[in-house]
């Protein structure tokens, strides 16, 4: 039993009760099996008063804290009147559980010679949760209360901020974490949480063209793919996937990548390619009005609806390539070449997102990813033009 003073208009005293598989004996000498393995409560002392509501029941007790274990093993019960005067013929004291608190029937809390009151003590009267946190009562506790923390606050009370981005702040995308921020942010790891799906981290682009990007694809070439074979690449129809973005043998289709715009609402996609040997970098992203919409449109929804290029996207200041500079060569509708369109007649299928992308045929200039065979960057050429760390990107926003 722990008793600590505390001071109100009247004596206050909490004692902690737990009880493990134990037997109360009654006044009348009986022995009842309590029905749980486990109880505890705290309490608080109204000295000399009583709570004159209905009670749940009555008994006759021992001491205090048997009243106050009677009550602790009720559901219902909230607090209890405890006679003061004990019985001359067995020595104990009538015990009354009640369903009420004296903090919440105040009205019915009396002054008497002849009773004291105590009511479980509500750790969350104080309203101890900051930042709109939940107070949830566990008398398991030292504290006897947790707190369930909004999104974005962490800490005994809530009281600390979660960084947004972080794994228990998660964004939308890496637009949203980009746009809710108020200071400068790094290229990097984040969280996010897209509507209607669990959390997993993602690389944000932060710097290129006010930040927000969120890559789905890194492909870097090594050695080891010269001998790749077709069957050691994944497609992957789940975004999450993206997390794994690193990862050479695996691509989120473009059901991913279609269910991904879905959940996160992104109206941009960005291309960018480095061949070391060249020197060559294509780098574009489409712009984020009708024209570009209709590039993803292309891309994601249906390739049937082709897509102009010229106008419809922007070249980044590190862009040196011949194929951004001709986008009225690009295309091939089937019948003509050079028609002014993203993609390629019979570009279909879950990789139409990296391969064939921009295709100048007559130039021999392509942005074109389709391993185990086609690696090019604002060329067309065989894997002798490939070196260790020549990178494909795609990213969205």
């Amino acid at each position: 039993m722990k008793i600590e003073q505390v001071s109100f208009s009247m004596k206050v005293v909490y004692f902690y009760l737990i009880l493990r598989g134990l037997s109360i004996p009654t006044g009348a000498g009986n022995i009842i099996n309590l029905r749980r393995n486990f109880a505890a409560a705290y309490f608080v002392q109204h000295k000399n008063c009583v709570l004159d509501i209905e009670g749940i029941n009555s008994f006759l007790v021992a001491f205090a804290t048997e009243c106050a274990l009677r009550c602790a093993q009720h559901e219902s019960c909230l607090s209890f009147n405890i006679g003061v005067k004990r019985r001359k013929d067995s020595g104990s004291v009538p015990c009354k559980i009640l369903p009420a608190t004296a903090l919440t029937a105040m009205q019915k809390l009396k002054e008497s010679k002849n009773f004291h009151h105590w009511s479980i003590f509500d750790p969350c009267s104080s309203f101890p949760c900051r930042n709109g946190g939940t107070c949830v009562r566990d008398h398991r506790l030292s504290g006897l209360f947790r707190c369930a923390c909004r999104v974005g606050y962490e800490g005994e009370h809530c009281q600390d901020n979660v960084p947004l981005g972080s794994f228990g702040n998660p964004g939308i995308s890496c637009k949203d974490i980009a746009e809710r921020k108020s200071y400068p942010l790094g290229d990097g790891k984040y969280w996010i949480k897209p509507t209607g799906s669990e959390q997993f981290s993602v690389y944000c682009d932060m710097t290129t063209d006010g930040g927000g990007w969120t890559l789905i694809k890194r492909f870097i070439f090594s050695p080891a793919l010269i001998n790749a074979k077709e069957g050691e690449f994944t497609r992957s129809n789940d975004y999450s996937s993206i997390s794994n973005y690193s990862n050479n043998f695996l691509f989120a289709t473009r059901h991913a990548v279609r269910k991904l715009r879905e959940d996160i609402n992104f109206h941009q996609l960005r291309w960018y390619c480095h061949k070391k040997t060249k020197g060559s970098v294509f780098h574009v992203l489409t712009k984020n009005n009708s024209a570009g919409h209709k590039v993803l449109k292309y891309f994601l929804q249906s390739v049937k609806v082709h897509a102009e290029a010229c106008d419809s996207f922007i070249k980044l200041p590190d862009d040196n390539s011949t194929l951004s500079r001709n986008c009225q060569k690009w295309g091939h509708n089937g019948t003509a070449t050079e028609v002014n369109q993203w993609g390629y007649f019979n570009n279909k299928g879950p990789m139409n997102s990296y391969r064939n992308v921009t295709v100048w045929i007559n130039g021999g200039k392509a942005f074109s990813l389709n391993p185990p065979s086609i690696y090019w960057c604002d060329d067309q050429a065989g894997m002798s033009s490939l070196t260790e760390g020549d990178t494909w990107e795609l990213y969205c926003r």
